[in-house]
């Protein structure tokens, strides 16, 4: 059996996404499929390669220029159904899963499995709220997410929802729903518990990049309302974002910045790996997000699951499904919501745990990541999809 995974992702080396398509093409081939995944990564000439032993292609063209960009762009569905339709000749496709394509993309996909009599799965892991963009309703990328998920994904399609938001809203328009939420291995990292306590400080991590997603000039400003003496004992590692972008969210308020600046560590972009190794060292990470905006309930934050997977337990708020999974004192320390004070509270609250106590948090972080985010617990769950070939 062949099943095709399609995302507009960087795979195999790229964000959050990738690894997730990574996870599914690993579930699929413990189910005795052969899985060919194309993405948009580094372009290799559709050339195929093997990544961990998942074969896979890249569509992506070398663009020199907006013009030739756009140009790829547009081009790229007839690209995909070309190469579909030469691979299809060779070998039969059983299942097309589908994840976060453009818009005609998807249209000529969803043709394609049709006159071919293939399975259609769609992964759905978000649905933009306009505030996420500067144009809001107008921007194409809020418009092309809405096409897609209220017009495109109809009854062809078997959907996996990240989130109950998105499981309720497809199930109530009578479409087959699965949830499965972010998913990883848990054999990727050992659990490494500190049996001495060798640092005075506590250190406290945020990895991303925020957008308008995360709000972490709130939990900067929640820092700042640390006395002198609190900001002594505290370590803030800040990755995925760049000096000159805490800048600018300090930029009327300089002398806040200065003041907290020496318990601040920002080390810009990293590859994943070392995002996992500083994490493995931290005490805490950190998360805010809106619990009223659709994008907060429809998603699931990929950095929560990361944190568990290494043993960290987490200062939060709870949004999406994490109600599920995050239990105050336990393996988090629960924001009562989405302000500066109310982070500076529960930060406060973190800085005051004793050795012993991050020591029994880590365990159930790692429990919790065990008990529910490991790929391996979802692999069964699939059989509702491969047992109708």
């Amino acid at each position: 059996m062949k099943a095709v995974i399609v995302t507009y992702n960087k795979f195999p080396n790229g964000d959050a996404g990738s690894t997730r398509d990574f996870m599914f093409a690993r579930m699929l081939k413990e189910k005795q499929f052969d899985v060919l995944v194309i993405g948009m990564g580094i372009s290799m000439g559709k050339e195929k390669k093997f990544y961990e032993g998942i074969e896979y292609t890249s569509l992506r063209t070398k663009s020199k220029n907006t013009y030739s960009k756009l140009m790829s762009f547009i081009q790229y569905g007839w690209t995909l159904i070309n190469y579909l339709g030469k691979y299809s000749r060779k070998e039969k496709i059983d299942i097309l899963w589908i994840v976060g394509l453009p818009i005609h993309a998807a249209l000529m996909l969803k043709s394609f499995a049709k006159r071919s009599k293939i399975i259609l799965v769609h992964d759905s892991v978000e649905w933009y709220s306009p505030n996420q963009f500067s144009l809001g309703v107008l921007s194409p990328s809020f418009i092309s997410k809405e096409i897609n998920n209220r017009f495109i994904i109809d009854k062809s399609f078997i959907v996996i929802a990240i989130s109950k938001y998105l499981e309720k809203y497809y199930s109530d328009r009578s479409i087959r729903t699965i949830r499965i939420p972010v998913v990883m291995d848990m054999r990727e990292v050992t659990l490494s518990i500190p049996k001495v306590d060798t640092s005075t400080k506590i250190k406290i991590m945020y990895a991303g990049s925020p957008g308008k997603k995360d709000f972490l000039g709130y939990i900067l400003e929640g820092v700042c309302l640390l006395t002198d003496e609190q900001l002594e004992k505290l370590e803030f590692t800040i990755m995925g974002i760049e000096e000159s972008r805490i800048n600018e969210l300090f930029r009327n308020r300089i002398s806040d910045l200065s003041r907290i600046k020496k318990s601040l560590f920002i080390l810009g972009k990293v590859p994943r790996e070392v995002v996992l190794d500083n994490l493995k060292l931290s005490d805490f990470s950190v998360l805010l997000r809106s619990s009223k905006q659709r994008y907060a309930k429809a998603g699931f934050p990929t950095k929560v699951v990361e944190s568990l997977l290494v043993g960290t337990p987490i200062i939060l708020n709870l949004t999406s499904d994490l109600s599920d999974y995050i239990t105050d004192g336990e393996n988090g320390i629960v924001v009562e919501d989405c302000s500066p004070k109310q982070f500076y509270l529960a930060l406060q609250r973190a800085m005051i745990t004793d050795f012993t106590t991050r020591q029994k948090m880590r365990i159930m972080a790692r429990k919790s990541f065990e008990a529910n985010f490991d790929y391996r617990l979802y692999i069964e769950t699939l059989e509702s999809i491969t047992s109708i070939i």
